[in-house]
């Protein structure tokens, strides 16, 4: 047996007179090793891979080590170079300006297939190198032009389904994205998605109306949203030819909690009873001194609740908010602030003397400024939930305080937590306070200050003229 010698070859001199085998088109190509099999045909060992060739009544007179006819043994060069059994077809796949291209070349049984992949794939990688792919791919079975051969017909893509995308666009973003929007948006979005009658592209509209039915316009338009963002990034990336859920989210109207007069505010008589309430409570004073801030400064609950005595200078004049502590699964994440920028806020007196009141003797760079009760940082849902608003415990129901004095009347309406900051900017644009100044104290923009809150002030008596 000679290393590279051609079927013809080798069928020379070992077929009594008159024999004839039966050959294949590719039956020409240099093989590595061949064996015979009784009765079945001579099994040759090619560059890439292991098959039978060729049949014939006669018996081979060399001794060549056996192989069971038919077989399929992929070599390590072909996996080299990409080239793959897929269910019974050889294939190998390719990418091309941002686009994923199969070639399905026949079944991995049929003689000479495996060594035809290979040429395909090597004249595809020359073409791709030298951007002359033909992206049609036509060039490349030239032999489909002259006659139909079923098997070596390429298979139709299939398109990706929702939840695919979704997988791959969620690897794609999640370095670029904070930890709580991994942890919150993506597994919410994720948690939708599962939950769909239809996960099929082309079936967008039902999956809309789906959305629509089992939530609030809400969250709906929330989830369209990061669909479109998915779908958006998978069109860019040559997965699919074209994003089903373009503009969907804007079609979809959501009514405002808020009034047309802005986001709601406490008057500041009312701000005084809550904080004197919290003060000469007996069981809930510790928390007077997180409230008084959150009044006093207009800062969001998280950057509150996540202020180290690091982030204030000695002398309490000057307070850094660069990191907020947020809830996420049951867990308290640490992360920059939603602007993703810092700030500085200038203390007034009255904000240096609660400061330096409740600030430890053997304080640390580390140490809360606003502890929990039992140490460590407040939980910002329980503390809404139940130390403000009301919550069921196993106890039975707990009332909090600041609903409470709205129960009571000694406050004119309940209002969430977080608008202890809408009454702080509410406020000073009463003061006539410039909007720059209170944009940059609270950490928004000018347009916001002006379009949310300037002009809006529910407790103005019109005068009688």
């Amino acid at each position: 047996m000679v290393e590279g010698a051609t079927l013809e070859m080798l069928f020379k001199g070992n077929f009594n007179e008159g024999s004839k085998p039966s050959l294949s088109v590719l039956d020409t190509h240099r093989v590595e090793a061949c064996s015979k099999v009784s009765g079945k045909g001579l099994c040759c060992l090619g560059k890439y891979g292991r098959k039978v060739v060729g049949k014939f009544p006669t018996i081979i007179t060399e001794d060549l080590p056996m192989t069971r006819p038919g077989s399929i043994e992929v070599s390590e060069d072909y996996r080299k170079v990409g080239i793959e059994d897929d269910d019974g077809t050889v294939r190998f796949r390719r990418q091309y300006q941002k686009k994923r291209y199969e070639f399905r070349v026949g079944k991995a049984n049929k003689p000479g297939v495996w060594e035809l992949a290979a040429d395909k794939a090597e004249w595809v990688d020359r073409d791709i190198a030298a951007r002359t792919f033909d992206t049609s791919k036509k060039k490349y079975f030239p032999e489909r032009a002259a006659y139909a051969v079923p098997e070596l017909e390429e298979r139709k893509q299939v398109a990706p389904k929702l939840d695919q995308l979704w997988e791959q666009h969620e690897k794609f973003k999640w370095n670029q994205v904070s930890v709580t929007t991994r942890e919150i948006t993506f597994v919410n979005v994720a948690s939708h998605i599962k939950k769909l009658p239809t996960k099929k592209l082309e079936e967008a509209i039902a999956i809309r109306d789906y959305l629509i039915k089992n939530n609030s316009p809400y969250r709906t338009k929330r989830i369209l949203t990061q669909l479109n963002a998915c779908c958006k990034w998978a069109l860019k990336s040559g997965l699919i030819t074209k994003n089903p859920f373009a503009e969907m989210a804007s079609e979809i109207r959501v009514i405002k909690s808020q009034t047309d007069d802005g986001p709601e505010h406490f008057s500041e008589e009312d701000q005084n009873t809550i904080i004197d309430a919290y003060e000469n409570h007996p069981q809930l004073n510790h928390y007077a001194s997180i409230v008084k801030f959150w009044f006093w400064t207009g800062s969001r609950t998280s950057e509150a609740i996540g202020l180290r005595w690091k982030d204030i200078n000695d002398e309490c004049t000057i307070i850094t908010f660069s990191e907020v502590t947020v809830n996420v699964s049951s867990r308290k994440i640490r992360k920059d602030t939603k602007t993703h920028k810092s700030r500085k806020f200038k203390c007034n007196p009255r904000l240096q003397n609660l400061l330096k009141s409740i600030k430890p003797e053997n304080c640390t760079e580390d140490m809360i400024v606003f502890p929990a009760v039992k140490g460590g940082e407040i939980n910002a849902h329980y503390f809404n939930a139940c130390i403000w608003n009301e919550c069921e415990t196993k106890k039975g129901e707990r009332i909090g305080l600041v609903r409470k004095l709205a129960n009571e009347g000694k406050i004119e309406k309940y209002l969430p937590q977080y608008n202890t900051r809408h009454t702080f900017i509410t406020l000073c644009l009463e003061k006539n306070i410039p909007d720059k100044d209170i944009a940059r104290w609270v950490g928004n923009s000018r347009a916001v200050v002006n379009q949310s809150y300037a002009g809006h002030n529910a407790y103005l008596e019109v005068p009688e003229t």
